[in-house]
């Protein structure tokens, strides 16, 4: 058999190669599309559909391609005594590898990139709008960075590079990043903890452990803006955040307390005045029926008895206002009764 019989049975092998690899790829789709139809459209959840449409896509272009590498491959081996024939197929081959490396690193990004969109999107029960604009994009952007790095490691150890000199200084330049950027880098890891954890949300009431109260606005990666009641911004660094406790006065709900405390004179009547003073919170607008308001006698001192009024109301915003009204409402309902709320009398000798 001459030279030209062999190159065109062996091109004709590859050819055969690479058709086959196309009909395996259709062949797969199509029953990737079955299986769309009879169990992913049927699921509750959306990840199925997200995975075989991004494999639908793929599927032919993925056999295809390793269809013509093993192809390559053979005209490679058939040729290995021709050296311009060999060495031509060789850089081809290298070239093709580095493509079909790319296509693969490019596809498990994607895949990567729908598992992330979708677990922020349906599993957190959280601000998916917020979290999904400010963690998703760092997420892929890190997650590119990893896929780029191993698929250069992959590339250059595949042309027998050493690579291990490479890692050590790279090793070395990231630590002393980190240590120069440690503080930055706590906050913006706390920022995506608090994003996925969510201790608190936009519009939430939280009180620091400084002990300033304010009202969340802002949830960003390095810091938490609060607004607080002179309508002054709080930065919080996020860090700060995690490691402290946090009151938050929105969760579960916003019902609160209402505590007014008084003092009366020893000569009240304390039922009577307990009486009133149930009458008063069970009366008001704000105070809510269940849980029951409740009054308690808490102390005795040197000037007249302590008493302790506590009611809900549903909306911690109202919290101030309530405690205002009850307290006008107690004065006045005390002075047409002629309950004395006595006052510490201060005597200075002469």
């Amino acid at each position: 058999m001459n030279f030209s019989s062999i190159f065109s049975n062996e091109l004709f092998l590859a050819a055969i190669l690479i058709l086959g690899g196309f009909l395996a790829g259709k062949t797969v789709k199509y029953l990737l599309r079955f299986v769309e139809k009879r169990i992913a459209f049927k699921t509750n959840t959306s990840l199925d559909d997200k995975i075989i449409g991004l494999l639908k896509g793929k599927t032919t272009t993925t056999f295809v391609l390793i269809g013509t590498y093993i192809a390559i491959t053979e005209l490679q081996g058939t040729y290995i005594n021709d050296y311009n024939v060999s060495r031509v197929l060789h850089y081809v081959r290298n070239g093709y590898y580095i493509f079909a490396l790319a296509f693969a690193a490019n596809f498990s990004l994607q895949l990567m990139k729908s598992v992330v969109e979708w677990y922020f999107d349906e599993q957190l029960d959280t601000d998916k709008e917020r979290v999904s604009e400010t963690v998703t994009p760092l997420i892929v952007k890190f997650l590119t960075i990893v896929v780029a790095f191993g698929t250069s490691i992959i590339v250059l150890d595949h042309f027998g590079v050493n690579i291990g000199s490479l890692l050590v200084s790279l090793g070395v330049g990231s630590l002393a990043i980190a240590l120069a950027a440690q503080e930055t880098i706590a906050n913006m890891i706390a920022g995506i903890v608090i994003m996925i954890d969510r201790p608190f949300h936009v519009g939430d009431r939280i009180q620091l452990q400084t002990g300033e109260i304010g009202d969340v606005v802002q949830l960003g990666l390095r810091s938490t803006r609060i607004m607080n009641f002179d309508k002054n911004i709080i930065v919080a660094p996020n860090a700060e955040l995690v490691k402290n406790r946090i009151v938050n006065y929105s969760f579960p709900t916003a019902m609160i307390r209402a505590v007014v405390r008084v003092t009366v004179a020893y000569n009240s009547d304390v039922q009577k005045v307990k009486t009133m003073l149930l009458d008063l919170f069970s009366s008001h607008q704000n105070i809510l029926k269940e849980p029951k308001p409740d009054v308690n006698l808490i102390d005795l001192t040197t000037i007249g008895m302590n008493f302790e009024c506590v009611g809900f109301t549903n909306d911690y915003k109202k919290r101030f206002e309530t405690e205002t009204q009850l307290r006008e409402n107690i004065i006045e309902a005390f002075r047409k009764e002629g309950i004395e709320i006595p006052v510490q009398q201060i005597v200075q000798m002469k």
